[in-house]
């Protein structure tokens, strides 16, 4: 999975300057994650762990984009809307950097995602595996 975040905090007093600045932090992830889905049927829970490489950049002068390694963990809800999948996910990011470096960096995300494309599949995956109208009348 990847995903892009940016998170905007105003006021933010920066060690370099001496009045409050507006900051934007930015990470652009791709993860690699085990998903474990409870037993349900119309609203299914699962929990999600794993981890991946995280580019890290913060918007103010002089700061540069970074690559660190990082873990993520967290748990959700799917349900269908109609024929669309649909979930609702929290994930808990930590990203390990060097002390120097800032140390490390902790976030939530919170998602509210539709996907389209996987009932598209599913329709075309049973599409395909239904038998034709030669096929019955052969049988």
């Amino acid at each position: 999975m990847g995903s892009y975040n940016s998170f905007s905090r105003k006021d933010v007093t920066s060690p370099r300057a001496e009045r409050a600045i507006h900051t934007v932090f930015e990470s652009l992830v791709l993860l690699a994650n085990a998903v474990y889905a409870f037993p349900g049927t119309t609203i299914k829970s699962y929990i999600v762990a794993g981890g991946g490489a995280y580019n890290t950049k913060l918007d103010v002068a002089g700061s540069k984009s970074e690559n660190h390694l990082g873990l993520n963990a967290g748990a959700g809800f799917t349900f269908g809307l109609g024929p669309i999948a649909s979930f609702i996910e929290s994930r808990y990011h930590f990203i390990s950097r060097e002390p120097s470096k800032g140390g490390v960096i902790h976030f939530v995300t919170n998602y509210i995602r539709v996907d389209v494309l996987s009932s598209w599949r599913a329709k075309k995956k049973a599409h395909d595996h239904a038998p034709s109208f030669r096929q019955l009348a052969v049988s």
